[in-house]
């Protein structure tokens, strides 16, 4: 199995660092306690919720990047993760991480992502260069973590309800794999494909923060990861982009027409949220960082938004700043 080396990063907060909020500071205390996931007698359950973005993504990769460096996932007691939100989340719920984070990379070109392909009636982002070339063949899950780390959860769209699903409980990675490549897939962008029977589709459209689906599940404490700024809002989609949609997918229109009122909605009530108290808290970048878009070529950038993502980290969690982040290298048997 392949195995990345960890960062090297301090394993407590600097002594400088006094007003963490309550939430980071109670995984802090977990982490130094030797807390043991299934042997916890403190009453809390811990859960992270990864925002989607598509190459967005490799912002809360970052972040996920750092909890596994620290140590401070295993305070966590469960994940769950939309779109690339999920992929993010099911290589951390293995103890993979790191390796995970390097699938960004992998895919900032066009074998991956190719809008021209719509013009020959091809899907415009091919997952199976992802999740069978890049992920099966030479950066699979490994099982033992799927059985010991935190649960993994992945939020769809059920196009039948119109509204967020959670998926859980996996048999394999096989099926966590597919879990995730549900949650991740826009119909007329990329091949369908099918869940268990279920008309199942990106988590995004319906739930692209997930925090609420941790708390409907009985999560006490959410650290939300998210892959924008706090005070990133959603602008309303074209008209004319919308009616295009209808005509290929009416349901994916109906949904992508709704999508930034719910997005919004959400992104307002995290940034509302008192820093100094309550069981909920978000990882958010500066207004002015680089922006890494939904299908993103350069693999510059795609660096650079790890390092935001890992940096924005280490300030919520009362780390020194990060100047340069480590680049994995693979250990082969």
């Amino acid at each position: 199995m392949q195995r990345l080396e960890r960062l090297n990063l301090p394993q407590e907060p600097s002594a400088q660092m006094q007003e963490l909020h309550p939430l980071v500071n109670f995984m802090w205390e977990r982490n130094r306690a030797g807390s043991v996931r299934g042997e916890r007698n403190d009453g809390r359950t811990v859960a992270l919720a990864i925002e989607g973005g598509g190459h967005a993504g490799v912002i809360s990769a970052g972040m996920c990047l750092v909890l596994e460096a620290t140590g401070l996932i295993d305070a966590v007691d469960v994940i769950y993760g939309t779109s690339s939100g999920a992929l993010n989340g099911s290589f951390t719920a293995t103890g993979q991480a790191a390796i995970g984070s390097t699938n960004y990379e992998d895919t900032a070109n066009r074998r991956f992502s190719n809008p021209m392909r719509l013009l020959r009636g091809k899907s415009v982002i091919d997952f199976d260069f992802l999740f069978d070339d890049v992920i099966r063949n030479r950066k699979p899950y490994d099982p033992s973590g799927l059985e010991t780390g935190p649960e993994f959860r992945a939020v769809v769209t059920n196009l039948d309800t119109r509204e967020p699903e959670v998926l859980k409980s996996f048999e394999d990675v096989e099926d966590l794999m597919q879990a995730v490549r549900v949650s991740c897939s826009i119909p007329f962008l990329s091949r369908s494909v099918s869940y268990k029977g279920k008309h199942l589709a990106d988590g995004g459209l319906t739930a692209s923060v997930p925090y609420k689906a941790a708390k409907s599940e009985g999560a006490t404490d959410v650290l939300v990861l998210r892959t924008k700024s706090a005070a990133y809002r959603i602008k309303p989609y074209s008209p004319k982009m919308i009616n295009w949609i209808s005509r290929l997918d009416p349901i994916i229109a109906e949904l992508l027409e709704a999508r930034p009122e719910i997005y919004n909605t959400d992104a307002e009530h995290l940034e509302s949220l008192d820093k100094r108290n309550g069981n909920i808290t978000q990882i958010a970048i500066p207004d002015n960082s680089v922006k890494v878009s939904r299908l993103e070529h350069s693999v510059a950038n795609v660096r650079k938004g790890l390092h935001i993502g890992a940096t924005a980290a280490a300030v919520v969690f009362g780390l020194p700043e990060i100047d340069v982040l480590w680049q994995p290298s693979i250990h082969l048997p």
